[in-house]
């Protein structure tokens, strides 16, 4: 639209130092601009703007409650910074006195650590920033620097309105710490498949204390949410990391180490069973020793609508040698233990994830040492059953970009996907016979813009110069799956000489992945 966001680089450089900095250049540009903010601190009339905008989200939590429960709310519950997502959930509920009104200050490292952003609880009343509210500030006046894990958070001052409702009574206001914050980030996400913002997860963290404290109580709670966790992912998984409550995933580790030897991934997909058990995992070892950086594998399934004639066929050679989807874990269990850093996907169709139970499917992947899953025929809109169990159980959801992806798919993909992204040459299904398209850049470059997982390119990949052109238009690799199959259609009565094609077939391909 135009705009121009500047960065803030005086102070903590956080929501604090932002407001400071608009203040001072409007009061060189008020007779031709106007100072917004969207939090609900600062002199009147700003704070009653912001409240009678946000307002709304109580009036509508107010109206769907009353639909689906039938009775109003035992208590709301919101975060607090300055304020403003806070005060439009109570606003239509402080008349309602039965309704408990709770507003969650960040507790940081622990009230005591000095380093939170509690002023409502923890401050004294000061004046700052042209509002008269408690504030961090020292013994002489000095505003402190506040802390916060959420930089939504990382505020020194609140909003009057909760200063008001703080010290009528009428609100209270409690105080989480980073810690619990990340525990609620963390359960919401792996049970829910709902990434909230770390502002929201005080607020969810504040609530699944009261439900602990209180087993017996029958409570009707609602907990605004009132931002989305994509841009907190990174900072979780750091976190997460340093602390060492999660490890470098094999495709992370991957793509850092091909990031380090300036080259790009190159991906084979085979059905496993094809052609039969035994001639399949010898297959598997021939894809890695020609250079394989990760495997992607299918399950034989009886309509495979997203494959052409070739992948078919390799399906009902599997068929026909009787091979199952238990053999199939078992020849996975088999391929993990003697290749146990390469990344495994599965490339699968709905019904055998949802024939043994879905959340029993992706704990069996993730028993066999499985990396991720693609679910080739559920889209992006209908997923969530596959990507919260897949979440649950340490598994990636993997999503297919199609070529005409929009904005809003191309966000979802990059809120929801894990592990890579599967970046569609073209329309269609897949085969080596149906060539692939240009090189997709705009879709590699919006795909980097939302922060999603490395995008590898397939359909139709089949020659050392598709692999070099995804690669130069941004792509982090490639995927060839038909032509590898027709390989071992081609030489089903020669297995060693099977085996050595596809080899160099591999070799060739990962040759041309190397930018350097």
């Amino acid at each position: 639209m135009g705009a121009e966001v500047i960065p803030v680089h005086s102070g903590s450089a956080t929501l604090k130092d932002a407001c400071n900095e608009a203040l001072r250049d409007w009061s060189g540009s008020y007779e031709k601009a106007h100072y917004m903010l969207g939090t609900a601190a600062g002199p009147h009339p700003f704070p009653t703007i912001v409240r009678e905008f946000q307002r709304m989200i109580g009036e509508e939590t107010k109206a769907q409650i009353l639909e689906k429960e039938g009775r109003l709310p035992d208590a709301v519950i919101a975060c607090v910074g300055g304020g403003s997502n806070a005060i439009g959930m109570f606003a239509d509920f402080i008349e309602e006195t039965n309704v408990g009104l709770i507003g969650v200050e960040p507790a940081g490292h622990g009230i005591e650590s000095g380093e939170h952003g509690a002023p409502l609880k923890h401050g004294r009343v000061g004046i700052y920033f042209g509002m008269k509210s408690p504030m961090m500030q020292t013994a002489d006046g000095q505003i402190e620097e506040s802390y916060s894990i959420s930089a939504g958070l990382d505020f020194p001052s609140v909003g009057p309105q909760h200063a008001f409702l703080n010290s009528t009574g009428r609100a209270d206001y409690v105080s989480i710490t980073d810690d619990e914050a990340l525990d609620a980030f963390k359960a919401l996400s792996r049970h829910e498949g709902i990434i909230p913002a770390l502002e929201s997860s005080h607020a969810l963290a504040h609530a699944l204390k009261m439900m602990r404290e209180n087993p017996e109580k029958e409570q009707l709670l609602v907990v605004n949410l009132s931002g989305r966790g994509d841009k907190d992912i990174f900072t979780v998984h750091d976190i997460l990391k340093a602390r060492g409550e999660i490890w470098m995933e094999r495709y992370e580790t991957l793509f850092a180490q091909l990031k380090n030897r300036q080259e790009g991934a190159f991906v084979p997909f085979v059905t496993l069973g094809d052609p039969g058990p035994e001639q399949s995992l010898k297959i598997i070892d021939a894809l890695i020793e020609g250079g394989a950086d990760a495997l992607e594998l299918g399950i034989p399934f009886s309509d495979p609508l997203a494959d052409g004639p070739t992948i078919q066929g390799a399906a009902l050679r599997a068929f026909a040698a009787g091979v199952t989807p238990a053999q199939c874990f078992e020849m996975l269990a088999a391929i993990r233990q003697k290749h146990p850093t390469i990344p495994i996907g599965l490339l699968m169709y709905a019904n055998l994830v949802f024939s043994p139970g879905i959340d029993a499917f992706y704990a069996q992947c993730a028993r066999v040492g499985v990396d991720s899953v693609l679910v080739a025929d559920v889209p992006v809109e209908e997923s969530a059953p596959f990507r919260q169990a897949a979440m649950r159980h340490n598994i990636a959801p993997i999503f297919i970009c199609p070529p005409n992806a929009d904005d809003d798919l191309l966000r979802q993909i990059a809120s929801y996907g894990r592990g890579y992204t599967y970046l569609l040459s073209r329309a269609g299904v897949t085969g080596a016979e149906n060539r692939a398209a240009l090189p997709l850049h705009h879709l590699v470059e919006k795909l980097a813009e939302y922060h999603a997982a490395p995008p590898l390119q397939g359909f139709g990949i089949s020659a050392p110069e598709q692999v070099s052109a995804a690669i130069d238009a941004g792509a982090a690799g490639a995927i060839s799956g038909s032509a590898i199959v027709k390989i071992i259609e081609r030489h089903l009565d020669e297995p060693q000489t099977m085996l050595d094609e596809l080899k160099a077939f591999v070799q060739s391909l990962k040759a041309a992945t190397k930018t350097a």
